[in-house]
């Protein structure tokens, strides 16, 4: 091989480099271009498969896939509901809370629809309302706020309790409110709240408080230990009370034999007395 020979081939070498140095970058960036189109692609394609499905209306079958795919992702990666926590419950019990959720063991926390659980707790009877809460990726938290009973009220033979605003509250047991007073009448659960809100003005006299009755939908009859029945005007019925107050104050007159106070004359008091209480008048003015 001579000396030109040698030299024809190291420039024919040397043009192929100096070729490639040129038209090397754009060959890699072509190869980015490709590289970077693929997700592009793929958007692309998952765009026309929900157009196609909406124009044709399959929406909703693909809603239903994904959310089975979803559901089962979640219960493999541990998403599962395996601890419930119960805040303010007094008189609900804890399993009618939990069968109220329907949450059954093993359940994907996505599946949980806190607003539908929430509707469901609020149906059991001490509940007023609820709050469902949840927290990835294992806990449901429950809030719950109880109804506070402030009377039985009884209807024929049935009994039930009284929330402040006039609920009822349906149970089976009473006698832990057996202290509370028994309300009689069509409307008395409404007039409920007035009623104990006019009681408590006057502490001392509402501890003899036994029950009471709506009377032709204007006013109450009070009913006392001892049997007293006291008869309250349809107006300022609280003046009435006030009264009756001091006058028990001043005469003791709740510890006499006493049958009726009627306080419904703005004027004047209208006494009846017990059968032991005549009498003793009867005697009383014999000796005058």
């Amino acid at each position: 091989m001579d000396g030109g020979e040698c030299y024809m081939r190291l420039l024919r070498k040397t043009n192929r480099q100096m070729s490639l140095a040129q038209h090397g970058p754009n060959k890699r960036l072509g190869v980015i271009k490709v590289k970077l189109s693929k997700p592009v692609i793929l958007l692309l394609a998952i765009s026309s498969f929900i157009f196609i499905s909406w124009h044709y209306g399959l929406v909703n079958q693909v809603k239903v896939a994904s959310s089975s795919f979803l559901i089962k992702a979640s219960i493999q990666t541990g998403f599962v509901v395996d601890d419930i926590s119960l805040i303010g419950r007094v008189n609900t019990k804890k399993g009618e809370i939990i069968e109220a959720t329907k949450v059954t063991p093993g359940q994907s926390i996505l599946e949980i629809d806190p607003k539908k659980i929430q509707s469901s707790i609020a149906k059991l009877p001490w509940v007023e309302f609820a709050i469902v809460q949840r927290y990835l990726p294992n806990k449901l938290v429950i809030r719950i706020s109880e109804r506070q009973p402030i009377a039985i009220w009884q209807k024929d033979a049935n009994l039930a309790l009284i929330d402040h605003k006039g609920h009822l509250i349906k149970v089976s047991d009473l006698s832990p409110f057996r202290r509370l007073p028994t309300l009689v009448g069509k409307d008395a659960p409404v007039e409920a709240s007035k009623l104990m809100n006019l009681l408590t003005t006057e502490p001392e006299l509402s501890k003899l408080v036994v029950g009471a009755s709506w009377i032709g939908g204007r006013r109450w009859n009070v009913n006392l230990r001892g049997g007293i029945k006291i008869l309250l005007p349809e107006i300022e019925p609280r003046q009435a009370w006030k009264l009756l107050a001091g006058l028990h104050e001043k005469y003791t007159l709740l510890a006499r034999d006493i049958n009726i106070i009627d306080l419904r004359l703005p004027d004047r008091v209208i006494v009846k007395m017990g059968p032991h209480g005549r009498q003793l008048i009867r005697k009383a003015g014999k000796n005058t």
